[in-house]
């Protein structure tokens, strides 16, 4: 019985310290790129509210001067 227990605490620790990351890499395919970490093999649909046709997408990549980097901006 102690052994399972050990390989149980094992499995655990090992699924614990795994993450995903998600970098902007610029401007398009912004959906693309999330898809492709978050949700691969799937096609996620945004949330269908989108009465509103002044901006767009509600997630964009863009070049941040002060991080120097690219960045998520959220809509």
């Amino acid at each position: 019985m102690r052994w399972n227990f050990t390989i149980v605490l094992m499995v655990l620790a090992l699924a614990s310290t795994g993450q995903t990351t998600l970098d902007a890499d610029g401007p398009g395919n912004t959906y693309s790129l999330i898809t492709s970490v978050l949700a691969p093999g799937n096609d996620p649909i945004e949330t269908p509210d989108c009465s509103h046709t002044a901006f767009g997408d509600h997630i964009e990549e863009e070049f941040d001067a002060e991080l120097n980097d690219n960045v998520f901006t959220f809509t």
